[in-house]
């Protein structure tokens, strides 16, 4: 699977990214600089467009379910079935030491050289952190970190790493035939789950529950695209 990763890429996908990016960019920025409209043009814009900005992770999660099932499956396909070890080897890899340098400068680096540094804080943030449920850590204390949300949004790598966990040995198990019933029954679910919470922000944008259904409809496009050419 090694090298067939490396081969298949999505040019086409970039400019997705790049949309997806700017989304989360401008959103940031104008609400951390806390941005007042000057006159009611700016303010449409500011507040129908610019603050609708957080969709942007949600095309993430979709293009992360697109591109990492494409391979799960091509690779199912090329030689009947998934390298668990490899799969899991590459992802460690890839994210986790840079992912755990942010951590260390968040938890530690940061809050010392800005004089509040407090055990208690790493004590009880830190581990939920360390094993990715990091999402429900700030669903629970609100926590974003040190500073103007400075780890609050490793929130969305939680999910993802989630995601890379089971999502290979879900796939290895669940027959082919039963793919598409999979998608469409999870994404069901996490609809359900969002109606359920319309009510609650924090539950309806930071719990997986609700934000796998991003995951799961770029799922379902990547077993329809695999179907397409196989």
């Amino acid at each position: 699977m090694g090298n067939r990763e490396k081969n298949i890429f999505f040019e086409n996908l970039d400019s997705i990214r790049g949309i997806a990016f700017g989304m989360v960019f401008l959103y940031h920025c104008f609400a951390y600089l806390s941005y007042k409209p000057g006159n009611i043009i700016e303010a449409a814009i500011v507040n129908h467009l610019i603050a609708e900005g957080h969709l942007g992770v949600n095309l993430f999660f979709v293009l992360s379910g697109f591109l990492i099932t494409y391979l799960l499956l091509m690779e199912k396909h090329s030689i009947g079935k998934i390298n668990i070890k490899f799969f899991f080897i590459r992802r460690a890899l890839r994210i986790w030491p840079l992912y755990l340098l942010v951590l260390f400068i968040g938890f530690i680096v940061y809050p010392v050289l800005t004089h509040r540094f407090y055990l208690s804080t790493v004590n009880e943030h830190l581990p939920y952190y360390i094993i990715f449920i990091n999402n429900f850590d700030r669903i629970r204390t609100n926590f974003t970190g040190v500073g103007n949300d400075s780890l609050g949004v490793l929130w969305s790598i939680a999910v993802e790493e989630q995601f890379y966990l089971f999502w290979p040995l879900i796939l290895s198990v669940v027959k082919k035939q039963y793919y598409f019933y999979l998608f469409i029954g999870i994404i069901l679910i996490s609809l359900a789950y969002r109606f359920i919470k319309i009510n609650d922000p924090s539950l309806l944008y930071l719990h997986t529950f609700s934000v796998m259904s991003d995951l799961y409809i770029g799922r379902l496009l990547a077993y329809i695209a695999i179907s397409k050419t196989t």
